[in-house]
């Protein structure tokens, strides 16, 4: 080969490597949020859960599974609430919703009130949908799995201008908080902890079907089995 093709090679190499690249970081930057398990936390991190000065904790035995089965804790500080910046994108059209393990130990001292948080485009639009109405996890140690609706008649906008449709086209992250009575902005101090494990999307016609709603457990505890 004469250097004239080697450096004609090597700038198509280098052509074809960064479109590879671009195409990652567009992939990435536009991920879909699809069907099935996201979080289990069986690798031993957070899985991109964070909550600031809360420390979300990998926990190594005592999930729903019992003993082996990891799980996520989340720990009190100024307000009580745990997001993720990797679970952005496009909710894809057939998600209606998240199951999640939850459980609250029974010294809590205060009753956790757990609401979704959807933030819109970019975080300085300061748009963000909220669970209209809060799930309570009771103190008695038990594993519980719970179903939070990302449909628009479930939601709540406490503030932000910006509409749902552009939201769900483009969630920035998701949080779960603590947020009692009306929804709000910035959510609620509480004096407890909370386990979280086996968060799944899930596809329910009608979420306040109970036996539709069962059938969205039935699926999440699909996903966590086949691990």
């Amino acid at each position: 080969m004469v250097p004239s093709q080697r450096i004609r090679l090597a700038r198509l190499t280098s052509i074809a490597l960064a479109v590879t690249l671009m195409t990652s970081l567009v992939t990435h930057a536009h991920a879909t949020i699809s069907l099935g398990l996201i979080n289990d936390f069986q690798d031993g991190t957070a899985q991109g859960w964070d909550g600031g000065a809360n420390f979300p904790i990998n926990i190594a035995n005592g999930g729903p599974l019992g003993a082996g089965d990891r799980f996520l804790q989340i720990n009190p500080n100024t307000f009580f609430a745990s997001y993720n910046l990797s679970i952005s994108g496009a909710v894809d059209a057939n998600v209606t919703g998240f199951t999640v393990d939850l459980m609250a130990p029974a010294n809590n001292v205060d009753t956790l009130e757990m609401r979704l948080v959807l933030f819109g485009p970019g975080i300085s639009t300061g748009t963000r949908y909220t669970s209209a109405t809060p799930i309570t996890i009771p103190n008695d140690g038990v594993w519980r799995n719970y179903y939070f609706s990302l449909l628009e008649p479930d939601l709540s906008l406490p503030g932000g201008g910006d509409t749902y449709a552009n939201v769900i086209a483009d969630v920035n992250r998701i949080m779960f908080r603590h947020d009692p009575g009306t929804p709000d902005f910035g959510g609620t101090f509480a004096s407890a902890v909370l386990g979280v494990d086996n968060l799944t999307a899930v596809s329910i016609p009608e979420p306040n079907t109970p036996l539709l709603l069962l059938s969205a457990i039935s699926l999440a505890t699909f996903f966590r089995r086949r691990r």
